[in-house]
């Protein structure tokens, strides 16, 4: 496992956060509702070790249309798709192998032909990974604005019966519109990857790689074509990767912990969001959970909990920070200023 890393910093100016939208399905799937499966005693326990009370499930939709749906509420809200130059889709529950869902986006969206869109794999890293890209694209001058897709259905992955992912997960999608800016903002960013742990948050045989599950070396309840995830080998990665990464990076731009006015982290668990807090000095009163109301969704938690958490601001100085499958990480530090933010329930039929 993981004691120190080196970490990727970079340094984008002149971008900003235009709008940022969510949307979750209607269906919400409580811990009670499982109790039946894993026990009332289990289930009670769950909610108080994770602090995950609730989720939120599809049924027929995709991580493309939850998207989609937060799209369009920023759509409703006066943003002019016409000038979008560039799409990312960020999901690891794409609605096909191929075509890539990004350039589905475009057309659904009436984004003009010829724009850019590709879709990127990653799952909880995968929201600061997409904010990296649009602030490369549009600070080498190649675009003027980005949206970015994010979201994942992971319930769809899930075995019924596995209580270490089923009650974790819920889903979500999300659209986030990244432009250039005449103010003076800075983003920063510190991004690393090991793919030594790919077996920890992996779903064997689920592609074009088959092999035995037995040479996964996996514990017992593996399942193939399943989600798998050893939580204890991505506890104690988080718990030593993560605090380094977030004070290296606050180190590098010389800010202080209490500069910072949220630190928006992927919502994995509370052990996990208090553990970071508690070792980067930052605090829990300063870090967002929607932990409570959606679980994890993935690479959908950061926006999700941006448009949802109580006691965010348009305006604020913002640490980002996702970490998990690959495994990967990737932090953000910078202002953002004066964002629109909006929190959809359900896809208007």
């Amino acid at each position: 496992m993981i004691t120190s890393e080196p970490y990727k910093f970079s340094r984008f100016s002149g971008v900003k956060i235009d709008g940022i939208a969510s949307c979750v399905p209607e269906k919400k799937v409580a811990n009670s509702d499982l109790e039946s499966t894993f026990g009332e005693k289990n289930m009670r326990r769950f909610g108080k070790s994770t602090g995950i009370l609730e989720r939120r499930v599809v049924t027929d939709e995709t991580a493309l249309d939850l998207c989609i749906a937060a799209a369009r509420e920023l759509e409703r809200n006066g943003s002019d798709f016409k000038t979008i130059e560039a799409v990312i889709f960020v999901s690891q529950t794409p609605d096909y192998v191929l075509p890539a869902s990004a350039i589905i986006a475009q057309d659904r969206l009436g984004i003009p032909r010829g724009v850019p869109a590709f879709d990127v794999g990653l799952g909880c890293s995968g929201y600061v990974y997409g904010m990296w890209l649009a602030a490369s694209l549009i600070s080498s001058g190649a675009v003027r604005s980005v949206l970015l897709l994010a979201g994942d259905t992971i319930s769809k992955t899930t075995d019924n019966e596995d209580r270490s992912t089923r009650p974790i997960f819920g889903d979500a999608g999300t659209a986030t519109i990244i432009a250039t800016s005449d103010a003076e903002s800075v983003w920063s960013f510190a991004m690393g990857s090991d793919g030594s742990g790919s077996n920890n948050i992996i779903i064997p045989n689920s592609l074009y790689r088959q092999k035995p599950l037995a040479e996964y070396h996996l514990s017992e309840s593996a399942i193939d074509q399943k989600l798998y995830m050893d939580g204890q080998a991505v506890f104690n990665f988080t718990a030593t990767v993560i605090p380094n990464l977030i004070l290296e990076l606050l180190n590098a731009i010389e800010w202080r912990p209490d500069e910072i006015d949220n630190m928006y982290l992927h919502q994995a668990n509370d052990l996990i969001l208090k553990t970071i807090a508690r070792k980067t000095g930052i605090g829990m009163t300063n870090v967002p959970s929607t932990l409570s109301q959606f679980g994890n969704t993935s690479c959908a938690s950061i926006p999700l909990a941006m448009t949802t958490a109580n006691g965010v601001r348009s305006t604020e100085n913002a640490l980002l920070c996702g970490f998990g499958v690959g495994l990967s990480w990737g932090a953000m530090a910078g202002h953002i200023c004066g964002s629109k933010r909006y929190f959809v329930e359900g896809i208007a039929r």
